[in-house]
């Protein structure tokens, strides 16, 4: 709201502050206040650049009033940044800030299924919310009406497994399993990454004495945006020519599921190997190498240096933990 222009060396600027001498008593009774709204989705917001491109000069301490409506969302994708940023104001400014929506980081991805030969891959750290100025020469009011959140972890990937078993002397069937693991979940919230299924690959043989009794293999359907995919399995089981089991099965691990706003996602579920013997009693090439799975990711930040600023109405709906 402006109320007025001076004219300065021949350029009409709107004036910044009135001042009145009340009983030889100078008092402020206007300063100006550069409003924004904000009424559409958006990533990243820098505050200062929309003060910037609303007028201000950038120089001179300067008033602004903030406000975020109702349903719309300030988000900062899982890269490190914040959704809302809150810096770089001269000494003397008033910041205030009113969120009617959201302030949230977005979820961090699945990590990526592990292969039969390497672990599942860790989940992504959500995105993180409000960045608060550290500076303390400027204020900053908080009225949060609506949410701030960190976004949630992304689940961890789950593991690989390799199974093998070979037949006495050489003479009977030969399981050799590769299971992979499933995705991990992307955490609840915008933009989580869709979890994938685990797949299985086998190599049998066996000679003409040599019956295989049992194959199972399974690819299994993805999970959700926040749910882990199931690993694959894949299974031997056959006699070799005395009529002696072996078996030779591996399974991969299952993706952790993502967090919800504010908490990590889980850990990928290791993969496993089976043989029915080990090597000396009839068989040989005995191999288990289950690999572990991922790591769940961390959740984002809802804040930083929330002692820098002043909530009137107490802290509302906050979700992760703050930076210090």
């Amino acid at each position: 709201m402006t109320a007025g222009f001076v004219n300065e060396g021949g350029v009409w600027k709107p004036i910044k502050e009135l001042w009145v001498n009340d009983a030889s008593v100078w008092k402020r009774v206007y300063q100006n206040v550069i409003e924004i709204m904000q009424t559409a989705n958006e990533a990243n917001v820098v505050l200062r650049s929309k003060v910037v491109a609303a007028g201000w000069g950038g120089v001179e301490p300067v008033k602004v009033l903030y406000t975020v409506a109702s349903g719309v969302w300030v988000y900062s994708p899982p890269d490190g940044s914040w959704a809302l940023n809150l810096r770089d104001f001269p000494a003397g400014s008033e910041i205030t800030v009113i969120n009617n929506g959201y302030i949230a980081g977005v979820a961090g991805a699945g990590g990526n299924g592990g292969s039969w030969d390497s672990p599942g891959g860790a989940g992504g750290t959500g995105g993180h919310g409000l960045l608060i100025s550290d500076a303390g020469n400027y204020s900053q009011t908080i009225h949060n009406n609506g949410h701030i959140w960190g976004g949630g972890g992304g689940g961890g990937g789950g593991g690989g497994a390799r199974a093998r078993q070979d037949g006495y002397q050489s003479s009977s069937a030969m399981g050799d399993c590769f299971a992979g693991g499933g995705g991990g979940g992307g955490a609840l919230g915008a933009r989580g990454s869709v979890s994938q299924p685990g797949s299985a690959v086998y190599n049998y043989s066996s000679t003409t004495s040599a019956t295989q009794v049992e194959r199972e293999q399974r690819n299994v359907a993805s999970g959700s945006s926040q749910t882990g995919g199931i690993g694959a399995t894949v299974a031997r089981y056959s006699p070799n020519q005395d009529g002696e089991q072996f078996v030779a099965r591996a399974v991969g691990g299952t993706g952790g599921n993502g967090g919800g706003y504010g908490q990590p996602g889980q850990a990928g579920g290791a993969g496993v190997a089976q043989t029915g013997a080990d090597p000396g009693n009839g068989f040989y090439n005995v191999i288990r190498a289950p690999q572990a799975g991922g790591a769940g990711g961390s959740a984002g930040f809802w804040g930083y240096n929330y002692g820098r600023a002043s909530w009137p109405n107490g802290y509302g709906d906050i979700r992760g933990n703050q930076q210090a």
